[in-house]
């Protein structure tokens, strides 16, 4: 019996160690501090990007305090998806100053839009996180009753007519049919043409999607040989054909007509125009607008907005000395708008008639 109790008083008495053990380890987990870098962990990649780009993802923001013996630079491990998979460090933190912790990047031809991260570690440091949120974009490739599909899924998979702009080669959609009268032959996509305007974000993969945004000063000489930038007239006309009681008023909204010239149109999959119930897509004259928004001058840039509820356009027209003047489709309204902007720090669209 005495040996019993002796043993039980043991066991008791090694069970306070143990304890006293492990609330001293606790303890000294919860005093333990980690030093935060300086700065801020950083890296650039353009909103959108298309297959087959190549980008050099390099860190930068942040380092160790000056006082750590080893190079002030961190570590670095990347992270992509869902086009791969792992971590990819690029950097120990012990390496020379002189190994950046870039990593080589190919966009791959997968429309998405990626999730990449970046993060800093070092021994005794919190680590820092970046991440970025690239969309993969790329243009439809127009042919003849067939198209390669983009980025813009078109609603009508084959093209009948289309027009070479000699200053680039590139191909644009118009609609001559023999059911229009020729004043009404329209181009059906958004201009795209280089040589002035800016492509969406600034994002050179995204000339070919949405076209580039034009001030009213640059839309002027942006359309190709043999085409012009559309007068009040000719959207007169336009709304005159489509409209049974006819317009007559170049100046007027155009009542009921945006469905007619809105497409169901998709980007990456996703509907472009969002849904309301007082406006229903026919896009009866194949006139394909897609919700490209416009663009404003903000500091030294541009700033886009309206993308997915506006289509903008400009007309020949101005409204006064430092005003010109557009024709808008707005998502949740039937009718069709005519709106006055700065020349020099409105950015819209382009529709070129011949």
């Amino acid at each position: 019996m005495k040996n019993r109790k002796g043993y039980i008083l043991l066991l008791a008495a090694v069970a306070i160690l143990m304890g006293t053990a492990i609330s001293c380890k606790e303890k000294e987990d919860k005093e333990t501090v980690y030093e935060v870098f300086d700065g801020t962990l950083k890296f650039d990649v353009p909103a959108y990007v298309a297959p087959g780009d190549f980008i050099l993802l390099t860190p930068s923001g942040v380092k160790r305090n000056s006082s750590d013996e080893l190079t002030t630079a961190p570590g670095y491990y990347w992270s992509i998806s869902p086009t791969a998979t792992g971590k990819d460090t690029t950097r120990y933190e012990n390496s020379s100053d002189a190994v950046t912790g870039a990593k080589p990047f190919t966009v791959p031809d997968t429309l998405c839009t990626l999730t990449i991260s970046c993060v800093a570690f070092a021994k005794g440091y919190q680590a820092a996180t970046a991440t970025a949120y690239p969309t993969v974009v790329k243009p439809t490739i127009f042919k003849f009753f067939s198209n390669d599909i983009g980025s813009v899924d078109y609603s009508n998979y084959g093209f009948a007519n289309l027009t070479t702009d000699s200053r680039d080669g590139k191909l644009y959609p118009h609609a001559a049919h023999s059911q229009y009268p020729a004043h009404l032959n329209w181009m059906q996509i958004n201009l795209a043409y280089g040589g002035s305007g800016h492509p969406y974000a600034d994002c050179p993969a995204m000339k070919d999607v949405f076209g580039h945004y034009y001030t009213w000063e640059e839309a002027q000489t942006a359309c190709p040989p043999g085409w012009h930038l559309p007068t009040k007239a000719d959207w007169a006309s336009l709304a005159q054909f489509m409209s049974p009681e006819g317009y007559t008023d170049e100046d007027s909204v155009f009542k009921g007509l945006a469905g007619k010239l809105m497409d169901d149109v998709s980007f990456n999959g996703e509907k472009m125009w969002t849904h309301s119930a007082d406006n229903r897509i026919t896009n009866d004259f194949y006139f394909y607008a897609i919700p490209a928004g416009y663009a404003y001058k903000k500091g030294s840039g541009f700033y886009y907005a309206g993308a997915f509820n506006y289509a903008a356009y400009w007309v020949a027209e101005e409204y006064d000395p430092t005003h010109g003047q557009y024709r808008y489709i707005y998502y949740d309204s039937p009718d069709v708008y005519l709106g006055i902007a700065d020349k020099k720090s409105f950015a819209a669209t382009v529709r070129c008639v011949q």
